[in-house]
């Protein structure tokens, strides 16, 4: 492997655990072990002293509410040591290897930056005997922590071979000192097979706790003389005592000689790839460093047959261009071929082409190449397709959509493919939006939540980039329509529309993508303030900022803010960060070309570009394996993945109406399927799957199940009756009414299923919000015959529905689930499953209200009441069983510090007949603000459980200063955080309504109050 790979892949699990365990005496096997917190906690112990509360850690933690007590003490810390740094607390005690393996190796990199000296000289061991003596309120504990009992062993290698391994009691290596009969002197020694020496047995200290019980062995051969060595050596022993000094201090040297070699090494990985990069710039000419700034689209280059033109694409490798995108296939192309598109060795021989023609023509440097892989790699065939965003949002499941995008990148790179055009971080504003199922939802804690997770499972193997789109406050509209401008305060744009981009560049994202909108009548891509001063200086962003498609160009043909391409040109170098120009020629190519020409002072802020382009391929690997993913090929569309889809399109399916316990239905009922997305797998997918507008129908879809598939092949096809009846717009005949009318009356249950047909961007552009009125009045004639009527919706975003819910018994939304939709729906009308989805967004109920979001501010005026009556509010989301909520508990009501949190714990008990999954919600209030108007409330933390019938579960919450405070509405002063002195409130479930001005708080079980008094922002500072 070469040194670029090694040094982006960082120093493997192996050597971390090494390091970790040399550095405290311990003995961690599986870095998933990390999750009881205890060596975190021990490292910044070492880091800052006196720092870290040991004395409140559990040694002895086994359960995840006593893992993340730990994590909290180490969270106190970092408030204390103002280290800007999140703790994933809930994936840390989860066990989860990727989330550990991230954070250890930032842990490993702040120490050796921090305090390199750290390991030399810390005793890990005493400080964990100290620190047990000291607390008198931990209970001991007869049960091992094998984790922390140091031993030598040779089950690993580490840099150097100087970790302390651990053993548990009773293990071959050694005995368990409480049984031997007779325990060997100091000097007395066995050889193992190797030759290598090891001590034969050892000896438990007075008065160690059994967690800690400890032998210590060799460390070390030293002039070939091993033994057994303790803390607690006899005062007389002296010659046994001077080589024991002897060899620790050789010992340390060695062992600091290394780590520190192998710090060394990891700060150069930080600063190797600048390096590289900048290098590989200097050699470029003028013109390789242009073409770097350039991305133009495959069907640029391609025959009519779908076949790569090559003398076409070498006139373009000609010109250096760095990358490449989008996909060759569209209504005229399948004309001619008959093709959707390209399985995974499909692209690849068509990438691996075109990667062999650009490093050809352009001195072996790789291109890249980027495709819209935003649910699954979902325009690669026969791959695995998610449901669209919206659907992960719904499932309220972190830990699936961490799945998703692990596979997504892993079926993108099968295809040849490093780059991912996604996720999409927008805020879901005005349902209007033609792209609100691409957002995860209206709520800015929810969507930064799913927008970090996806974004580490895009970016998990080191070899796909993903990119954040799109920077930022793009679905802002006012109007619903798509690329329209919007107004924005700081306040709302900093609190509300940049977390989720902020959190997840703080993850490693690699690159974002700007936007069509103009902000504040500036356009984004020639706004200073939004594309230089907040995604460069205060974010801190290096990494490649791509504009959208054809945006260059349209600051001249759509903003008018320039009168050419080539002054647009210039304004994208004097007024912004952008990198990358996407487009649909070379257009932006030749306006640079002139203006380095005519103003030569330019160039070096091109190489700065051409740098971040290039730094971002080499941290891919791109110089080493310009094609990846040839051993992901195999994986594509495994039984585990679609496994995964599946789970996800189940936890996603939000159930918002069930009168009479309508659902469940018997496998033995009388079913009578309706409607134009009953059988259309195209319609439960929508757009931007398979092409970008999507596609109606089945054809297009060979791994897909629509409804009625699904439930056929659960009740079989003799207790389903199918007959579409309509369009999507619909319309029907007069006869098709007759005949459902009559199917209808026969059956027990009709089940329709309607919704929206496929549209991507510009062309789903509403004036109205309102469900085609014919799909409305179809299910009310079925309805008017006496069955009992459920009503499946397939829609990207809420459309109004009258007073349809009135004139049905059962509501279950799909959203846009793809191709496992019709199972998973399938299983829930049957029972099979219970419906666990929420709603991600506020679902409307008439057209004057669809602008306000469930945390709309207080002072919110609706015609009809004071409350803004909605459809059905955020979180909604019922289940098949009954969940009751009891004994919120709050650690402490007063904050008296901002270092200071809260622990927040509710009893949720099922208590009704069937297993079930529930997602614990708990929102936060500031009933008066004086910075900002305030929201009526705001989520703050969800978890989501499983619990069986009659079963209870603890839920634990954490709240900090992260969770109370807001950022100060100014763009330009890096993100300061202020909370204000006076009283919070906490509210468990979306529907608890705490009152908070009428003082009844207090009264509803499910609210608490806690006061902030820090004396740091008196109440009202923010109003002098």
């Amino acid at each position: 492997m070469s040194l670029r790979k090694l040094k982006w892949r960082g120093i493997g699990r192996l050597e971390l655990l090494a390091w970790i365990n040399d550095f405290l005496e311990t003995d961690y096997t599986k870095i998933e072990h990390l999750a009881d917190g205890i060596a975190y906690c021990q490292i910044f112990d070492a880091l800052y002293p006196g720092k870290v509360n040991l004395q409140k850690l559990n040694f002895h933690a086994r359960t995840e509410m006593e893992f993340e007590r730990n994590l909290r003490v180490l969270r106190r810390t970092f408030h204390l040591c103002e280290i800007k740094k999140e703790i994933p607390i809930r994936k840390l005690i989860q066990g989860v290897f990727q989330e550990h393996f991230e954070f250890l190796h930032w842990v490993h990199d702040y120490a050796h930056k921090t305090c390199p000296d750290a390991v030399r000289s810390y005793h890990g061991f005493e400080r964990r005997q100290e620190a047990l003596r000291q607390s008198f309120s931990q209970a001991k504990s007869n049960t091992t922590n094998t984790n922390l009992i140091p031993k030598y062993s040779n089950s690993m290698k580490a840099p150097c071979e100087l970790y302390i391994g651990a053993f548990a009691p009773g293990t071959e290596e050694f005995e368990d000192a409480s049984s031997s009969a007779e325990q060997p002197t100091s000097a007395e020694v066995s050889e193992e097979e190797d030759g290598v020496l090891a001590p034969d047995g050892g000896e438990e200290l007075d008065g160690m706790d059994p967690a800690l019980r400890v032998i210590r062995p060799r460390e070390l051969p030293v002039q070939q003389l091993t033994f057994q060595l303790t803390r607690d050596l006899a005062p007389g022993n002296t010659a046994v005592t001077a080589i024991a000094k002897a060899r620790k201090m050789f010992k340390m040297w060695l062992s600091a000689l290394c780590c520190t070699a192998l710090g060394l090494v990891a700060e150069a990985m930080a600063d190797d790839f600048d390096a590289q990069a900048e290098a590989i710039v200097a050699s470029f000419t003028t013109e390789q460093v242009l073409g770097q700034m350039a991305q133009i689209p495959i069907y640029s280059f391609m025959n009519a047959d779908n076949t790569l033109n090559e003398t076409l694409f070498r006139n373009y490798a000609k010109l250096k261009i760095g990358s490449y995108n989008l996909i060759p296939f569209n209504d005229a192309t399948n004309d001619v071929t008959g093709e959707y598109g390209w399985t995974a060795p499909e692209w690849r021989k068509v990438i691996t082409r075109i990667q062999e023609i650009a490093m050809e023509e352009n001195d072996g440097v790789p291109m890249i190449y980027a495709l819209d892989s935003v649910r699954g790699a979902n325009h690669v065939m026969n791959t695995t397709m998610f449901g669209a965003q919206i659907n992960a949002g719904a499932s309220f499941n972190p830990d699936l959509v961490y799945k998703q995008g692990v596979i997504t990148g892993q079926d993108t790179r099968a295809a040849g493919i490093s780059w991912i055009m996604g996720p999409v971080l927008e805020i879901s504003h005005n349902p209007l939006w033609p792209r609100t199922f691409e957002t995860f939802g209206e709520d800015p804690y929810l969507v930064t939540v799913m927008a970090e997770t996806i974004t580490r499972g895009l970016q998990s193997s080191n070899e796909t980039a993903a990119c954040l789109k799109h920077f930022v406050a793009y679905s802002k509209t006012p109007t619903g329509h798509d690329q329209d401008g919007v107004a924005i305060s700081d306040y709302d744009l900093l609190n509300y529309f940049l977390p989720p981009f902020k959190r997840s560049m703080e993850a490693g994202a690699l690159s974002t993508m700007e936007n069509y909108i103009s902000v504040n009548g500036v356009p984004t891509i020639a706004n200073n303030r939004i594309l230089q001063v907040l995604l460069r200086e205060d974010i801190g962003f290096d990494g490649v900022a791509l504009s959208d498609f054809g945006e260059i160009g349209m600051m001249n043909t759509f903003h008018r803010v320039a009168r050419d391409t080539n002054e647009a040109v210039r304004f994208s170098y004097t007024h912004t960060g952008i990198d990358m120009a996407m487009g649909s020629d070379t257009a932006y190519l030749n306006g640079t070309t002139v203006l380095v020409e005519e103003s030569p002072e330019y160039l070096d802020r091109m190489k700065e570009t051409a740098k971040r382009v290039i730094k971002m391929k080499l941290k891919l690997g791109l110089y080493d394996n310009p094609v990846p993913g040839a051993d992901d090929v195999a994986k594509v569309h495994s039984e585990e993945d679609i496994a995964t889809a599946l789970e996800l399109a189940r936890e996603s399916i939000v159930l918002l109406q069930n009168n009479d316990s309508t659902l469940p239905i018997s496998t033995s009922a009388s079913v009578f399927l309706t409607g134009h997305s009953a059988h259309n797998i195209g319609n439960q997918c929508g757009g931007v799957s398979i092409w970008w507008h999507g596609c109606s129908g089945n054809d297009n879809f060979p791994n897909g199940i629509s409804v009625k598939e699904g439930m056929e092949a659960i009740a079989g096809s003799d207790k389903v009756t199918y007959f579409n009846g309509l369009d999507s717009d619909g319309n029907y005949s007069e006869a098709n009414m007759t005949t459902a009318k009559q199917y209808a009356s026969q059956a027990e249950y009709t089940i329709a299923v309607i919704g929206e047909h496929p549209y991507a961007e510009k062309t789903g552009d509403l004036d109205d919000l309102a469900l085609p009125a014919g799909q409305i009045e179809y299910v009310k004639e079925l309805a008017s015959t006496g069955t009992k009527v459920i009503v499946v919706l397939f829609e990207g975003r809420p459309r109004l529905l009258g007073d349809l819910p009135e004139n049905v018994h059962a509501v279950v939304n799909g959203l846009l689930a793809c191709e496992q939709g019709g199972k998973a729906m399938a299983e829930i009308i049957y029972g099979q499953v219970n419906p666990s989805g929420r709603m991600p967004i506020t679902y409307p109920k008439d057209a004057g209200n669809i602008l306000i979001p469930y945390n709309h501010r207080v002072s919110t005026q609706c015609a009809d009441s004071e409350y803004c009556e909605m459809q059905w509010d955020f979180g909604t989301g019922l289940s098949y069983t009954d969940f009751t909520y009891s004994d919120l508990t709050l650690s402490k009501t007063n904050v008296t510090s901002s270092s200071d949190s809260i622990d927040v714990s509710v009893v949720v008990t099922n208590s009704g007949s069937m297993a079930g999954k529930e997602t614990v919600m708990l929102f936060l209030t500031q009933p008066y603000r004086s910075i900002s108007v305030p929201e009526v409330k705001q989520l703050k933390k969800f978890s989501k459980i499983s619990l069986e019938a009659g079963a209870s579960q603890t839920v634990n919450f954490t709240l900090t200063a992260d969770d109370w405070s807001v950022y100060k509405p100014q763009i330009g002063e890096g993100f300061k955080q202020v909370a204000e002195d006076t009283d919070y409130v906490i509210a468990i479930k979306p529907e608890t309504d705490c009152d908070v001005y009428n003082e009844t708080a207090a009264a509803n079980p499910l609210c608490a109050t806690f006061t902030l008094q820090t004396g740091e922002y008196l109440y009202g500072v923010f109003l002098e």
